[in-house]
Order: structure tokens, then sequence, then C-alpha cells
């Protein structure tokens, strides 16, 4: 059986008066006070087939057992189990209680798997003193409360980590709102039969997997009911083999790359590149100088007439990647790669040609308008000049 104290009562229950009044006058007054407050019934709506998580109306009927009517106000109190649900308050003045006269009160609330008996008391507060102080009570059996409803599914699953081998698997938990979580069912690959996960547990790791495979989980959450929630569905991949083919072709202060696409193509997410003047057997810490989806990427900004080395990787729908790598060299073919404006004199020489023009080259005048200034490019004879798309 569940439990649950009485702030945690308090803030899902809502309290309202008292649908109807019936005020019985009953004789005359007399003159000393003769109010006796008694809890007649407790009944609750719907009446049967009630279910964890639902919204039910307790009702009591409070009467004025005696001969002299209630001119103070009194207050009703509503537990479960021992476990306060909140006070009602009652005006004289708004709620006549002559003699004989009786009142129901409605008191809003949830419901739990567990819950057995509810209890009202009349004059919780001890604000009226009665010919009768042992019978302001009353307790009522509930009906056995079934529980159907599931816990709310996990929420943020991702993959954490994908290797060659093995998917590991994160997630946020269940809310938890009802408090009856045992755990987490984890279907695997299309598995028919769960593994077993425990509530605290927010992490599934499978090994002994095939690399470049895509493989579907489905995680469920579950209670002391073995309701069972629909669950969240995920696809992870495990690391895919680095592309093969790849070829750089060089020009003035560019290397064009082209390589095979990795296969499945339908598990690439895109491919980095890395780029350095020394070789290197892995990219384990070294940022890739840019990234594409495509399987060609033009490297540009290079020294002429250096060596560089050249990896390429592929990065997976899980964000997998083998860091191990084989690099290519390739150097930068002499020359010079242009583009921009040309404000100053400028010579294209023949010792540096040839000039690869890469943007768009205009040559103007001075930028400060008082100032008449022209700038000159000269281009000496000999000088080839190339114009890259």
């Amino acid at each position: 059986m569940k439990m649950f104290d009485s702030r945690e009562r308090n803030m899902k229950h809502l309290a309202k008066l008292v649908v109807m009044l019936i005020t019985l006058l009953l004789g005359g007054m007399g003159s000393a006070l003769a109010a006796d407050l008694v809890v007649d019934a407790i009944s609750w709506n719907p009446a049967a087939d009630l279910q964890e998580g639902q919204d039910v109306t307790l009702i009591a009927e409070i009467r004025n057992a005696d001969t002299d009517s209630i001119e103070t106000t009194f207050s009703v109190n509503f537990s479960i189990d021992g476990s306060n649900l909140g006070d009602m308050s009652f005006a004289a003045s708004e709620i006549p209680m002559g003699p004989g006269g009786s009142v129901w009160v409605e008191f809003d609330t949830i419901l739990y798997a567990g819950d057995q008996i509810v209890t009202v008391m009349v004059d919780s507060g001890d604000a009226i003193v009665e010919i009768d102080e042992t019978n302001n009570s009353l307790s009522a059996n509930l009906p056995v409360i079934t529980d159907n409803n599931p816990p709310e599914d996990i929420t943020g699953l991702t993959v954490s980590a994908s290797e060659k081998t093995s998917l590991t698997f994160t997630w946020n938990h269940s809310a938890n709102t009802v408090g009856d979580l045992v755990g987490y069912k984890v279907y695997f690959n299309g598995a028919t039969q769960p593994e077993l996960a425990a509530s605290s547990q927010s992490t599934f790791q499978k090994t002994e997997l095939t690399a470049s495979s895509a493989y579907e989980i489905r995680i469920t959450a579950y209670d002391d009911a073995d309701n069972e929630s629909d669950g969240v569905l995920l696809t992870g991949y495990t690391v895919m083999e680095n592309p093969i083919g790849l070829i750089a072709a060089s020009r003035p202060a560019f290397v064009d790359l082209s390589w095979e696409p990795a296969t499945p193509e339908a598990y690439v997410d895109h491919y980095a590149i890395y780029v350095s003047e020394t070789d290197f057997l892995s990219v384990e810490g070294m940022s890739p100088w840019g990234i594409t989806t495509d399987t060609a990427m033009s490297i540009s900004g290079l020294e002429n007439n250096r060596t560089y080395y050249f990896a390429v990787i592929v990065v997976n729908l899980s964000d997998g990647t083998d860091e191990d790598v084989g690099t290519i060299p390739a150097a930068t073919m002499p020359g010079t790669a242009v583009n921009g404006n040309i404000t100053q004199d400028t010579t294209w020489t023949l010792d540096n040609s040839p000039y690869v023009v890469t943007g768009n080259v205009t040559v103007r005048h001075s930028i400060r308008s008082y100032e008449d200034q022209y700038a000159t490019l000269t281009i000496e004879p000999g000088v080839e000049v190339r114009f890259e798309p």
C-alpha cells in the first residue's frame, strides 16, 4: 500500500462546499444550549468501479441532533487511512443549522490503490460545546481501488555512446506522479521479452553488436500493478567504417579532396575533414577543418608549395565516429591565390606566378574621397593568371 503524507494530499485535493442543505426546524428553542453535531453518513461519487488517479467526490451528511441551533463557525475534517486531506469551515450566518438540520458536505480528492478507510470528523476544532463529544466522527470502508494507469513514459531518450560493437542509451526518469513506479522494461532490436531496469536506472548498454548497423530500442515504464506505458522508441547506430578511396588534387593554395561514400549511406549524418602539417593516426583531440554531407571538399587557405596531410571520417546518425584514421599527403602547387580589393599599386610578378583568382578582384582608388589617388595593377610579362570557379 502506498503512503502519502498530509502535505502531498493537501496539494492534490480541492475542497468545495455543499451541494444541498436541509434545515429541519424541530420545536422551540430552550434557554440553555443543547447542540450535538453528528456525522450521519459518508458516501462518494462515483459510487463504484473506482480507479487509481480518478477524481472522486467524498460526501458527508452532518446533522444537528439536538434542540438548539448552531450559531458558531465550525469545521469538518476529511482523512483517508489517517492521512489528513483538509478542513472545511462553515459559518452559521451562511449555513444555518437549526434543530435537526442537516448539511451535505462535499470534498474533491484523488484516490490511490491501497486507500481503504474514509473518516469524517465534525467540529474538528472543538469550537462548539456539545452534549455528546464522542459522536463527532464516522468512518467508512472504500471499495477496492483498481490501478489501471501506467506511470508516465521516460523522456529525453538518446544514444550517449556509439561504438563499433556497442550502444549506450540514456534517458530522463518517468515523472512517476502517483509514486508506484517499479522500473523500466527495455525491448532491444525487436525482442518480445524485455530486459528489466530498476526505477533508479537511467542508462542501458548493449554489447556484442555489429558495426555499421541500426538497432531499435523501446523503453517502457511499469508500476506495482504491472501497468506498462506505451514506451519511447529510438534507433541507435553503431560506428561505421571510415570512407575509402580518398583522393587529393593539388592547385595553388588549394587541395581538392574526394572519397567514396560510407555505407550504408542512409546511416551517414555527415563527414568531417581533418588537415595537419604533420602526419597523424587519430583525430582524437583534433578539430575538423570542416564538415560536409557531400563526398568532396576543397581545402582553401593553404600555403603554396607545402605538404599537408588529410583524413576524412564519417559521423553516423548517433554521432558515433571511428577516430582512428589513415591519412594521405598532398602538396599545394606553387602560385598565389588572389581576391578582394586592390587599393594600392600592386605588381603580379613572374616569380609568384601563377596567380589564381578565387573571387572577385577589384582595382580601385583610395577609399578616402578627398584624396585623388588611384591604384594600379601591373602584371609582368609571362605571368599566368587562372580563374577558379
